[in-house]
């Protein structure tokens, strides 16, 4: 899935809240905020620190409290005012019930995105993308099933070995925006690539 949580719950709920079946058991008794639960929750997360989750809250934090440091942004007055709808609604008293609240929110919608997602591959393309490893494999999978083409098995062992020879594992992961090259990684990179020129 090309996005985060937020977008993909959006989406799906212009679909209606009959798509969000796990929801819809879970908080089964709030009828009344349903339609505010169908989408991610906003928190202030620069807030939540060991000392401040168990402190009691008399009132529900500011707007400028919900400013996200890693994001670098701040949620909508529309995002504030659903949040602060849930954080009474669920009748909170310190910032661990709301993160409470938060967790079993973003576990329910993760699980009708994936729902969604499941079915819709397996209407499109008769797959199912649980039995892969990453959605690049999945996507693969699901071209070659469309492409109507017969692939043959490699007999010759020059291209038999190239083919393994490119192949490539490892999972990696860049962080744009958190992570700052200190000045020895710096001077590594710069060596490392002096040395291959």
């Amino acid at each position: 899935m090309p996005a985060s949580l937020a977008p993909l719950s959006n989406d799906l709920s212009k679909g209606g809240a009959e798509k969000f079946s796990t929801t819809n058991n879970v908080f089964a008794s709030y009828d009344d905020i349903m339609c505010d639960l169908l989408k991610k929750l906003a928190l202030p997360y620069d807030l939540l620190t060991f000392e401040n989750l168990e402190l009691n809250i008399d009132e529900f934090p500011s707007i400028e409290k919900f400013y996200c440091g890693l994001k670098k942004e701040s949620c909508s007055k529309e995002e504030y005012n659903r949040a602060h709808r849930i954080f009474n609604r669920f009748k909170c008293k310190s910032l661990k019930e709301l993160l409470g609240v938060y967790n079993t929110l973003d576990c329910t919608l993760l699980a009708d995105v994936l729902i969604h997602h499941r079915k819709a591959a397996t209407t499109h393309f008769d797959i199912d993308p649980f039995r892969f490893v990453s959605s690049s494999s999945f996507v693969f999978f699901a071209a070659l099933s469309k492409a109507a083409v017969n692939l043959e098995y490699i007999r010759d062992v020059k291209i038999h070995q190239m083919v393994k020879d490119s192949i490539r594992g490892g999972i990696v992961n860049v962080s744009l925006g958190m992570q700052r090259p200190t000045c020895l990684i710096k001077r590594i990179l710069i060596t490392l690539s002096l040395k291959n020129t």
